[in-house]
């Protein structure tokens, strides 16, 4: 790679592998992180992100690999002199220091006196919303104004990248929601590059400009948002982000820039070859993936175009929408999702038709 190239990416590590003893925690990965970008690393717990992470702040040395800001090799370098600050899913605010001291501390540290940092501290503690907090002790603040005190200490410093270890986990459903927004406001705001570690499919897919997906110390995919939950890769990225149906198929023709696909219940698709992960070939078996909203349901006797038959066995009311599922002959179950409306709803039991859009249906390799 070139350094023209490298120049480009706020933050790189190339061919990382961590270890905790003889445990391998990730292994031969590559991340490139553009400057002033909000890029997320999601996955299940143990999956290894938090590692990735504790590497690039200089935490956890790598076994294996070199960790680059700016085109610097910096792998060598304390976390003090990297540039960078974290923000851990505690918090890690001092006790017994008010508001302006937690956040003043990394100056301090720095050798900045107190009248130095006094602006840059009130800037910060303006910037979270939380001016007038001053002399406030943590055990005065909420759980999210703790969180925003913990983002004013990281920010202050004026860091090249800010890094966050789950920051939102400790709090209720609805802040949670909303600082997300907060926290992506500031972080363009201050045009600073975040890496955002998280197992929140929700907090990755709306706070993101790219997503990374890892599993077992390995990155699976790295895209956009809609193209990690429209076009994944693999049937583990298919599961982990949001609902899908799974159906086997076989490929039975192909012509040209298309293939025709079978599938066990007894519909056909015919699809474009770019939907089909890997190579297209005849007789060849695959994973048909429809999420549970591209699906729609009718009385069986208006049934038209793709469909497929079966009993109502469950319907959950979730407020925004209704989440049906389907018994079909076979057997298997199909998830229907949608949005609410106050037409009347299928009732358990009743017999109705599952329509399929083709245009929103991928095929992955198959995977048992």
């Amino acid at each position: 790679m070139d350094q023209e190239t490298v120049g480009k990416m706020s933050v790189e590590l190339r061919s990382i592998t961590a270890m905790y003893g003889d445990v391998v925690a990730v292994k031969n990965v590559d991340l490139k992180v553009r400057e002033k970008e909000f890029v997320t690393l999601l996955g299940p717990s143990g999956c290894g992100k938090t590692t990735t992470l504790n590497v690039a702040a200089g935490l956890l040395r790598p076994k294996q690999g070199r960790v680059y800001l700016d085109g610097e090799d910096i792998t060598d370098l304390p976390p003090y002199q990297r540039g960078m600050s974290m923000i851990f899913q505690s918090y890690a605010l001092f006790p017994h220091m008010n508001v302006f001291d937690n956040v003043r501390f990394g100056l301090k540290i720095r050798g900045m006196s107190r009248q130095e940092s006094e602006g840059r501290v009130r800037q910060a503690l303006e910037l979270v919303r939380l001016g007038g907090y001053e002399k406030r002790m943590p055990t005065e603040l909420s759980g999210g104004e703790q969180q925003r005190v913990a983002l004013a200490r990281a920010i202050v410093i004026e860091p090249k990248v800010l890094l966050l270890d789950e920051p939102l986990s400790n709090l209720d459903a609805k802040l949670r929601i909303h600082m997300r927004s907060e926290l992506k406001k500031i972080q363009k705001r201050i045009g600073v590059t975040a890496v955002y570690v998280t197992h929140d499919q929700a907090e990755a897919l709306t706070m993101s400009d790219e997503v990374v997906v890892m599993n077992k110390g390995a990155i699976l995919q790295v895209g956009r948002a809609t193209e990690i939950y429209q076009r994944p890769r693999s049937k583990f990225v298919a599961d982990f982000i949001g609902e899908i149906n799974f159906f086997e198929g076989t490929i039975e023709e192909v012509v040209r820039d298309s293939f025709r696909i079978s599938s066990n219940l007894g519909f056909t698709l015919s699809l474009p070859n770019d939907r089909l992960v890997g190579e297209v070939s005849t007789g060849r078996k695959a994973l048909i993936c429809i999420r549970p909203e591209h699906l729609r349901l009718t009385e069986e006797s208006k049934s038209a175009g793709v469909c497929v038959v079966g009993n109502v066995e469950d319907v959950q009311f979730t407020g925004a929408s209704i989440r049906y599922l389907v018994e079909l002959p076979s057997g298997e179950a199909v998830q229907v999702r949608e949005t609410y409306s106050n037409q009347s709803l299928p009732s358990i039991g009743q017999r109705v038709s599952i329509q399929i859009d083709s245009s929103l249906v991928s095929v992955l390799e198959y995977e048992l």
